[in-house]
């Protein structure tokens, strides 16, 4: 009988242990690299490739982000007027923040979800992140090169 409750134990602490290591492990991450830009996302996303070869895409089922390289400011200005013209008419949120080292204007609102814009210049080149997944996007723009 000793036995058998020392058995129980052990078959029960090890069943908590692979079910808390199973349930905390994080997604690996990616690296996207090109001539444009260099990022890590995480490995459950697809990533499909704009037309430009400077917007990469990243799904996840109906949810999503996308990260733009724009080589002019006219250009990058032109998108995050109209990022910013969206925010307000959600009656959103704009916040200066830093993230390693650079600032950026980030927006966030809601309309069906929540939408998050991170909008920067950073080495003489112009960035704007977005999208819905909020999590993946906060993380994604710490790696940003």
């Amino acid at each position: 009988m000793k036995k058998f409750k020392i058995s129980l134990i052990l078959i029960t602490f090890l069943f908590f242990v692979v079910m808390i290591s199973g349930c905390t492990s994080e997604p690996e991450n990616k690296t996207y690299k090109s001539q444009y830009i260099e990022f890590q996302y995480p490995s459950n996303l697809e990533t499909e490739l704009g037309a430009s070869n400077q917007t990469v895409y990243l799904k996840s089922a109906s949810l999503g982000l996308s990260v733009k390289y724009y080589d002019n400011e006219k250009d990058y200005l032109q998108v995050k007027n109209a990022i910013e013209k969206d925010c307000n008419f959600y009656s959103g949120s704009k916040e200066l923040k830093e993230v390693n080292g650079t600032e950026c204007e980030v927006y966030t609102w809601q309309a069906k979800y929540y939408y998050r814009a991170y909008c920067f210049e950073k080495n003489g080149r112009y960035f704007i992140a977005e999208g819905n997944l909020i999590d993946e996007l906060d993380a994604l723009v710490t790696t940003i090169k």
